[in-house]
């Protein structure tokens, strides 16, 4: 095999295919990239697949000598970024497997392994599909996705709850200390045949993370396909592609408050400054000593946001608009934190019944089309 690339969309290409590359040693061709040529097309499927989630792009290309290998996914990343020509060739000796890339007068060399070790791909196709604008979607995989949990013993929670019909979606991470949905109406194109779409499905909360990292925030649409087992996303000249959870999802409403008394409006920069400044002291790392939370004190007219650790205090007084009795609430100051980084909106709504109950977020004015709520669950306060 040897191949021509312009350096710089080669490694546009590959660096987003690291998140889909295996760190586990389960087998090597796991950990590379497989590349793949296509002459007739003049392209290079670079291909990489964890069993997982995965992630397939093509990359015009001169195709000089065919073959499929499979090359180490941090080396070739890594030795690409070091080249500095315009201009990068990439061949494997197919009796030695030996890789050598050469940009201007710098070579490298090292193993490849043979494309038929690497794992086959599902088929990339789906059932049904559906076409979103990639701005809609970052936005509320953004504001879900940090209440997804990690390593949770129940499955479903590992992931994003999608109920999507039609161009109503509503969206939902949960990890037991916190909770996010967002319900949103969008703008929507059908695809493989589709006239009705009404889906229930969970995606893991990697995938989510990967998602995030190469969808750019721009108007232009990409495609949701879906079948029984996996969900499939393609935009430009990409197919990223993730097994789905295959577990009922919690029961999550029941787990926000119905009967809230308490209702506070604040500016949001302002909560998110107070909160910030308190994350000071409540990340104190003093031996013996658990973090400290952050108090939330709603009095007429004044939030007090406050903590203190054996080596520091803070108190910041913030104005506020509520209705109903005084209450003081404690939060883990990062949980709390990641909340209201996602928010948006000038103004928030501050929902509350008692200082053990959870406290929901949301923004102060309704959007038309627009939903989106969080909760996070209180800490018991000393003193």
């Amino acid at each position: 095999m040897k191949v021509i690339f312009d350096r710089k969309q080669l490694l546009g290409a590959v660096t987003p295919l690291l998140g889909c590359v295996s760190n586990k040693n389960t087998f090597a061709a796991i950990a590379g990239i497989l590349v793949s040529t296509d002459r007739e097309n003049g392209n290079c499927i670079l291909a990489a697949y964890d069993l997982e989630k995965g992630m397939r792009t093509v990359l015009p290309c001169q195709v000089e000598e065919d073959g499929a290998y499979v090359l180490n996914a941090n080396k070739f990343v890594q030795v690409i970024r070091s080249m500095e020509d315009d201009s990068i060739s990439v061949s494997v000796d197919p009796k030695t497997n030996q890789t050598t890339v050469v940009s201007g007068a710098a070579s490298f060399v090292f193993g490849a392994q043979n494309g038929e070790e690497f794992p086959i791909l599902p088929t990339l196709e789906g059932d049904r599909g559906i076409k979103v604008r990639k701005t809609d979607f970052r936005d509320i995989v953004t504001k879900t996705s940090f209440a997804i949990a990690v390593n949770d013993a129940r499955a479903s929670l590992n992931g994003a709850y999608f109920h999507v019909e039609d161009n109503r979606f509503t969206v939902v991470g949960c990890d037991g200390n916190r909770l996010s949905r967002a319900v949103v109406e969008l703008d929507v194109e059908y695809t493989l045949d589709t006239t009705h779409f009404d889906q229930e499905f969970i995606i893991p909360g990697k995938t989510m993370s990967e998602l995030l990292s190469i969808v750019e925030d721009s108007e232009d649409y990409m495609e949701m396909q879906l079948t029984y087992k996996h969900v499939f996303f393609k935009f430009d000249n990409t197919d990223f592609f993730s097994r789905l959870i295959d577990q009922p999802y919690v029961e999550y409403q029941r787990f926000i408050p119905k009967t809230n008394k308490i209702f506070a409006y604040i500016d949001t920069a302002a909560l998110n400054g107070a909160v910030n400044r308190a994350l000071l002291v409540t990340e104190d790392k003093v031996s013996g000593q658990s973090k400290s939370p952050v108090r939330l004190k709603f009095t007429d007219g004044t939030l007090t946001v406050s903590s203190a650790s054996v080596v520091s205090r803070i108190s910041d007084d913030i104005p506020v608009r509520k209705e109903g009795e005084d209450i003081e609430i404690g939060f883990n100051c990062r949980l709390l934190l990641d909340a209201l980084k996602v928010c948006d909106c000038g103004e928030l709504k501050i929902s509350l019944n008692s200082p053990y109950m959870s406290m929901i977020i949301e923004p102060a004015e309704e959007t038309p089309g627009k939903e989106f709520l969080m909760l996070v669950l209180p800490v018991r306060l000393n003193g």
